[in-house]
């Protein structure tokens, strides 16, 4: 049986969550919840327990930044992993997969099927790293 990664979706923008969706889903080994509405997110996360999160960064009401620090102060669901998309850094700037900045991960919007794809693996494998595991 193969392992389905789940991941949580959380744009403003249906669009882009549904591109990310589509990629994802091609490849059969993902699971992917959308929500638009940032002040839904946590509550979406705790009854999904995804894999990882992937958040935009500029939302109404709630950024992303706001939204991740809300996630990891909640015992159910504080140490999932996040994948920032952002239209606010360009697609030169993470040509070679996802940036860092402040510790954090992003990846320009529109995300190209293959940088969000090996950024959501090199996220859960550095992830699975730090707790002594491993994701194929």
């Amino acid at each position: 049986m193969d392992i389905i990664t789940k991941v949580l979706v959380v744009d403003d923008e249906p669009d882009c969550a549904r591109l990310v969706q589509t990629i994802l889903e091609k490849n059969e080994s993902f699971e992917v919840k959308i929500v638009n509405r940032p002040h839904e997110a946590l509550a979406a996360a705790r009854e999904f327990k995804p894999d990882i999160c992937v958040l935009d960064v500029d939302m109404p009401g709630k950024d992303g930044g706001e939204l991740c620090r809300d996630l990891q102060k909640d015992p159910a669901v504080g140490k999932v992993p996040v994948l920032f998309l952002t239209g606010l850094i360009s697609k030169e700037e993470t040509r070679h997969g996802y940036s860092l900045r402040g510790g954090m991960r992003f990846l320009s919007k529109p995300p190209a099927p293959l940088s969000l794809l090996t950024s959501i693996r090199e996220v859960l494998n550095e992830a699975a790293f730090t707790r002594g595991a491993s994701v194929q």
